[in-house]
């Protein structure tokens, strides 16, 4: 019997390759896709269900949008992206769900790069790994962070070796569109024209 894993899927780069990565090894993954009501989940969701079909099981957070300033839920173009404790909230929907089908782990999708903005996102950080490690621990659970020690275009290049077109994932922030100024946007931005250089030069 394979080791289960409720893996917390957002539709984006990260979680996807993450997704690949825990199949890859042999877990039985669990994809849990959370609305909160952020402006962008019908992209979200798209990109998700296009990744594990009839797999993907939804929670839904209502009241987040009324009791916050994040710009993730008024879509407008700016940096103020961060939905405090965000990570924290998704674990804590994950535990029931990962307890339900028997799973021994929690999964999230999340990358070395992001802690260059550890200001802005807190949960994402060594302190978060600690923390969340221990309120997992609590429920007999362990968390898996299969990306942790690799940056965006590490991230790209398994993409490519794994044969998931990283193009129909969605990782903006703020728009129903790639906004191009959000971290999320500038950073893959970033990444996919280095692995383009890459690739422009190994065909020379």
């Amino acid at each position: 019997m394979k080791t289960r894993v409720v893996l917390l899927l957002s539709g984006g780069l990260d979680s996807a390759v993450a997704y690949r990565v825990l199949e890859d090894r042999g877990f039985e993954v669990y994809p849990l896709f959370i609305d909160y009501e952020q402006k962008t989940k019908d992209q979200e969701y798209a990109a998700a269900y296009r990744l594990v079909g009839n797999t993907l099981k939804v929670f839904k957070i209502s009241g987040l949008c009324a009791s916050t300033s994040c710009d993730l839920f008024s879509g407008k173009n700016s940096l103020r992206a961060e939905l405090h404790a965000r990570n924290y909230i998704f674990l804590t929907m994950a535990i029931p769900y990962a307890k339900h089908v028997g799973a021994t782990y929690v999964s999230l999708g999340i990358i070395t790069d992001l802690l260059s903005d550890q200001e802005e996102f807190k949960d994402v950080g060594a302190d978060f790994i600690d923390i969340a490690s221990q309120l997992l621990n609590s429920y007999d659970l362990a968390l898996s962070v299969p990306l942790y020690e690799l940056n965006k275009i590490t991230v790209l290049r398994l993409a490519k070796n794994f044969g998931l077109d990283w193009k129909k994932t969605y990782s903006c922030l703020l728009a129903e569109d790639p906004c191009g100024v959000c971290s999320n946007c500038k950073e893959r931005a970033f990444a996919e024209s280095l692995l383009d250089r890459e690739v422009q030069s190994v065909r020379k």
